[in-house]
């Protein structure tokens, strides 16, 4: 009888995988927040009525209970409660692409959220996060921000959060020279426990003997990811390009992977690189977004490079590829108009999907909602930002 009522209640109500908030935009420029729910079909719904302006940089990020309510979410450097519950303007410092929070482990009502930024007079990298109590929904006790680091000047910091595990994650992220003539260019970490984020280690450096990435640039990073093999070691992954405010980004663009504290270069020669994700489909796979094809899969083992989506005008191609609750891998078309995705399962496994996920305009009455875009390239190349996903895809 309980067999037979999980298979009813299985058909009657799409599995809910969990949720994302993402940040959409009208043709004019102006602001609001779009919260998708990962079931089959995936559907969307506005969870601010507010405009929540066009700031610095065009990010998101919801926290989570274990039941999917939003406790609050972060669109640009505006923090919300609950669906509609507007508290307060995050830091005042340049806040980059990159802004992730995820659950305290082992404190329920606790959440952290990570961001990248830079300061507004020194322009110097900044790695920061928040501490945040949520009891409920719509309510939100946010605590002083906390610098872990910062960089040099005009630096790009990325970073990437493990699952947690036995009531532990891990923070990795890349720094090129500090403000300190003693800090070096790194690959650090720290853990993150119910007692906050601590125990900062240097994973690599500029200065190591063995294993050493030859430049300070290697460590300017964006979009860093980072993937636990079949045996509980840490990969990541990053990619690199110089971002000038005034002339975009510069004719390098290269993946790092570091394998057992081992980094290796990987230059694609393919254009910019949008963004990069790794597969749970196949080994040693990680798919790259890069503006001369489309989207490739990069053999990190053996160097090998091959088309996944390469359509006559490349598309896809200034995009994060970010795993979604679902499991599968998500994309922003280059107009902004549509959700592609990566199939990591099913029978159509390892394929790519164009269109028929989700398609903006999204609402019959604000027809002019698109997904929004990276600012410092609004009026060149538009490079898309989707958030990172802290939960384990889990299916009935």
């Amino acid at each position: 009888m309980c067999l037979f009522i999980i298979g009813c209640n299985q058909f009657s109500y799409a599995q809910i995988y969990g949720k994302w908030v993402i940040p959409i935009a009208d043709e004019g420029g102006s602001s609001n927040a779009l919260q998708l729910t990962f079931s089959d079909p995936v559907v969307g719904e506005l969870v601010s009525t507010q405009n929540v302006g066009d700031g610095p940089c065009a990010y998101s990020a919801g926290g989570y209970n274990a039941n999917y309510d939003l406790h609050y979410f972060v669109v640009n450097n505006h923090l919300y409660a609950g669906s509609n519950n507007y508290l307060l303007m995050l830091d005042t410092y340049r806040l980059q692409a990159e802004y992730q929070i995820i659950s305290t482990p082992g404190s329920p009502d606790h959440y952290i959220g990570f961001a990248t930024s830079k300061g507004i007079d020194t322009h110097n990298g900044r790695l920061t996060f928040n501490e945040i109590y949520s009891p409920a929904v719509g309510q939100a006790t946010v605590y002083p921000e906390i610098e872990l680091r910062s960089g040099i000047i005009n630096s790009d910091i990325a970073f990437a959060i493990t699952k947690e595990e036995d009531g532990e994650a891990f923070l990795y992220a890349a720094f090129g020279l500090g403000e300190d003539a003693q800090q070096i260019a790194s690959l650090r970490r720290w853990t993150i426990s119910s007692i906050g984020v601590t125990n900062e280690e240097v994973i690599i450096d500029q200065t190591e003997t063995t294993y050493h990435l030859p430049e300070v640039k290697d460590y300017d990073a964006y979009n860093m990811e980072c993937k636990t093999d079949v045996i509980g070691n840490h990969i990541i992954a990053w990619t690199h390009g110089i971002l000038n405010l005034n002339q975009g980004w510069d004719e390098i663009d290269e993946i790092v992977v570091v394998i057992n504290n081992s980094p290796e270069i990987f230059d694609l020669n393919l254009g910019r690189i949008g963004g990069i994700e790794f597969s749970t489909l196949e080994d040693n796979i990680i798919y790259v977004s890069c503006t001369n094809v489309g989207i490739v899969k990069l053999n990190y083992i053996t160097g090998v490079v091959v088309n996944l989506y390469s359509p006559s005008t490349p598309d896809y191609s200034r995009t994060f590829l970010q795993t979604a609750p679902d499991g599968h891998i998500y994309g922003v078309s280059n107009d902004g108009t549509h959700l592609g995705r990566i199939l990591q399962s099913g029978t159509n496994a390892g394929t790519f999907e164009a269109e028929g996920v989700l398609s903006f305009p999204y609402f019959n009455s604000v027809s002019t909602y698109r997904i929004f875009s990276d600012p410092p390239l609004y009026n060149e190349l538009k490079y898309y930002i989707l958030p990172e996903n802290d939960r384990v895809y889990v299916p009935l």
